[in-house]
């Protein structure tokens, strides 16, 4: 069985689904660049069920850059068939890829999206940084493969280098929820005794700058005459202000719960109407594939990755410009308006998902392993 090594910043549920999964098809070991995400409240379960790992040990350099600095006697410790990385552009990662290049290996990047620094300028007061940019331009060329999670990750690797000969997509998937639809009379009855009155919308998110928060309340400050009820998830340091928007403006059409494990989410996804995906930046946003599963029509917005690929529109949701809480609430009154509409456009969801699923994606990442093996030793 080919041996992977798999470096990755740190270990997360959807991530630890993928390993199990594409642990039965190779013999798999994974390096974590850290034990915990910054900012992540949830449990992990299965890590290490079907493959080996270890912490490196090192040191945090930001939300999702680490730097272990032994990265290199590490990896001439114990040689593997195939070598791949998350593409986060940490100084470990770096140091990685060039370790690799200088012994002429080759190995595959991972990315699960990103946007050109270009593209978010249109939407953010963020500028772009030229050492940031200029790292991504050094570093992107330097693999031989990349895996990229759908069409808008492959315009962002080949912005920034990776040959477009060398980019296999694949379809970025969490594992597959028990979806079935409850029986109307309970349905009724659980929303009655969650203070759910209405058609319930929901948007499961961390509480923190960039995921639209803002542009949600806003919007539902001016559907308060509509049969609409805004179902928050999520904890973070936005927390605060949600609260006190909610007060100041006399809200009652908004109910917020704090962050759930995924378990106790599902019981909310059968209970909701519509996701809403307000984001200024998410490289992908899993918890759209999470709706679609339920059934439910998404209203996101072009900055996440998996819009690109999931949403199209009228025919299972909408994309709107994000921080615009006008546009985003002439959608959510179209849905609100309109049952054949939404009920049409969350079977839509449901036919789309069907291919995204774990066992697909590991498939698709040994074909990139298949293909590295019969490539030559890189310059």
């Amino acid at each position: 069985m080919t041996s992977v090594l798999f470096i990755e910043g740190a270990p997360a549920p959807y991530r630890v689904d993928f390993w199990n999964e594409f642990g039965r098809l190779v013999d798999l070991t994974v390096w974590f660049q850290a034990g915990r995400e910054m900012g992540r409240l949830w449990d992990i379960e299965g890590l290490g069920a079907n493959f080996r790992y270890q912490i490196l040990p090192g040191m945090r350099l930001g939300e999702d850059k680490y730097l272990n600095p032994g990265i290199g006697r590490t990896l001439s410790a114990q040689p593997f068939d195939a070598y791949i990385m998350s593409l986060n552009c940490s100084p470990t990662e770096i140091l990685a890829a060039r370790w690799l290049r200088r012994r002429h290996i080759p190995f595959i990047f991972k990315s699960d999206g990103g946007f050109p620094m270009r593209g978010l300028e249109c939407y953010t007061a963020k500028r772009g940084n030229p050492l940031k940019e200029l790292t991504k331009r050094k570093v992107f060329p330097l693999a031989s493969l990349w895996m990229s999670s759908g069409s808008n990750c492959t315009r962002y690797l080949r912005y920034y280098g990776a040959d477009p000969s060398g980019i296999v997509e694949y379809p970025f998937s969490v594992r597959s929820p028990d979806a079935s639809p409850l029986e109307p009379e309970e349905r009724d009855a659980r929303k009655v005794t969650e203070g759910l009155n209405g058609i319930v919308v929901i948007y499961p998110t961390r509480l923190i700058p960039g995921k639209g928060v803002d542009t949600a309340l806003e919007a539902f400050r001016s559907l308060q005459s509509e049969p609409l009820v805004l179902l928050l998830i999520g904890s973070g340091p936005l927390g605060e202000f949600c609260r006190e928007f909610i007060l100041k403006h006399g809200l009652t059409n908004v109910v917020m719960k704090p962050w759930l494990q995924r378990t106790e989410l599902s019981k909310y996804y059968q209970l909701s109407d519509i996701l809403i995906f307000p984001t200024l930046m998410d490289t992908w946003g899993l918890t759209i594939n999470e709706a679609m599963a339920y059934g439910l029509p998404v209203v996101t917005t072009p900055m996440a990755g998996a819009a690109h690929d999931l949403v199209h529109d009228g025919e299972n949701g909408f994309t709107v410009r994000p921080n615009e809480p006008g546009a985003l609430a002439e959608r959510l009154r179209l849905l609100a308006q309109d049952s054949a509409l939404r009920t049409r456009l969350g079977l839509r969801s449901r036919d789309l998902i069907v291919s995204y699923t774990i066992p697909r994606m590991a498939e698709k990442f040994v074909e990139a392993v298949e293909k590295l093996a019969g490539m030559k030793a890189v310059t």
